[in-house]
């Protein structure tokens, strides 16, 4: 687009970002029953034909020596009669941020509100009440990279033009991308003063997306069970080392868990 306009001979158009609030308001609910929590989450990945599973993991080994640089993982899971497949299916996982990473970031962001805090809402596809927790830790895709359009909308809520300049620097988010891996909730802490109010909050961060993963075992040899074998994916960035998402969750899973 930047040889287009220029070609056109004419100016850019001003790029106004709209935000659609999402329908939420604070129950005078205390704290949900964990089975509550089930019952949302269970609403959530059977909406708009994700129509996803929670199926039990059988083994989850490393494959390589400990003094490999890389790991390596096969995964199997029980994943029954349910959810047959064909030989070059793959599997789509749903990814989840570490709730502790989440409830760290809320008492940050806000004083008035933390994990436990209770909202009603009509989006997501839940109807009912959930914990913020839960929404952040599930349906949000906090830690995930910021993008252009996010930081446009971030900078509708800074009132300090200097900051505002510094959010809307595309050289600012390339910085901070290769000094830190900057993440959607480190711009939300970084330009605390903009504060997006939590209707707004949960509109303009991303929804969590699934990753696929092509599955290594063959149907007939496996029955019932799909075997993946994982690359645990990592990157540098001048303060250290990162980890994928989908990775960082199924590198800390273990037999018996979902």
């Amino acid at each position: 687009l930047d040889t287009v306009w220029p070609a056109l001979e004419v100016p850019p158009p001003a790029e106004v970002p709209h935000n659609t609030p999402v329908k939420v308001e604070f129950s005078p609910k205390a704290i949900l029953h964990a089975s509550d929590e089930e019952r949302v989450l269970h609403m959530y990945y059977n909406s708009d034909g994700m129509n996803a599973k929670v199926v039990p993991i059988l083994s989850n080994q490393k494959m390589c020596d400990e003094k490999y640089n890389r790991d390596f993982r096969t995964i199997r899971l029980n994943t029954g009669e349910s959810m047959p497949y064909e030989l070059g299916d793959a599997l789509e996982i749903f990814p989840h941020n570490d709730p502790q990473k989440v409830s760290a970031f809320l008492h940050e962001y806000c004083p008035d509100y933390d994990e436990r805090t209770v909202v009603k809402i009509h989006d997501f596809g839940i109807d009912g009440e959930v914990s913020l927790g839960t929404l952040f830790t599930y349906v949000l895709d906090l830690f995930g990279k910021p993008s252009k359009h996010f930081m446009q909308q971030l900078a509708t809520f800074e009132t300090d033009e200097e900051e505002k300049k510094t959010i809307l620097d595309l050289n600012f988010l390339k910085a901070e991308a290769k000094r830190t891996g900057i993440t959607i909730a480190d711009a939300l802490l970084r330009f605390k003063k903009a504060h997006p109010p939590i209707p707004v909050l949960l509109s303009i961060i991303p929804r969590i997306k699934p990753r696929a993963y092509s599955i290594a075992s063959a149907p007939l040899a496996s029955k019932n069970v799909t075997e993946l074998l994982v690359l645990i994916d990592t990157w540098w960035c001048d303060e250290g080392e990162r980890v994928g998402l989908t990775c960082d969750m199924l590198r800390q899973k273990v037999a018996g868990d979902h």
